[in-house]
């Protein structure tokens, strides 16, 4: 039996386009799995950004309304926004926290306001530049 070159290479062409468009497929179908994973992720860490900074701001609105007023519920406000970010605060920044929330509990506002400018405003903005 002798095999004609151009009908070899007509039937070789042909089993390649047919299989040609399938293989195409599934490459597309693993890139478009990979991107949509990576704009998940992306998303993800946009959402997760924005609650801490969130919790950050808001710790920081109720310290204002709290030295406005000196209300007991506006430092209950004030110690739910402190417990609610404390898991966001770096451990070496702890002590930072700490000595700022010791004189709210014992009513020193005065010298809370020095220890907020001085010490935790800018240890927050460190935070946030980190994320």
């Amino acid at each position: 039996m002798k095999f004609d070159s151009t009908v070899t290479i007509s039937i070789v062409l042909a089993i390649v386009a047919l299989v040609a468009p399938s293989i195409t497929a599934i490459i597309n179908n693993k890139h478009l799995e990979k991107m949509k994973k990576l704009e998940i992720k992306e998303q993800h860490y946009k959402n997760n950004n924005l609650h801490i900074r969130g919790m950050f701001e808001q710790f920081l609105t109720d310290y204002g309304k709290y030295m406005a007023n000196q209300k007991y519920s506006d430092l209950e406000n004030l110690k739910g926004s402190f417990y609610s970010l404390l898991p966001y605060v770096p451990q070496k920044d702890l002590p930072v926290f700490q000595e700022f929330f010791d004189l709210l509990v014992t009513r020193e506002a005065a010298n809370s306001e020095e220890i907020i400018v001085k010490k935790v405003i800018p240890t927050i903005t460190k935070i946030i530049g980190r994320l």
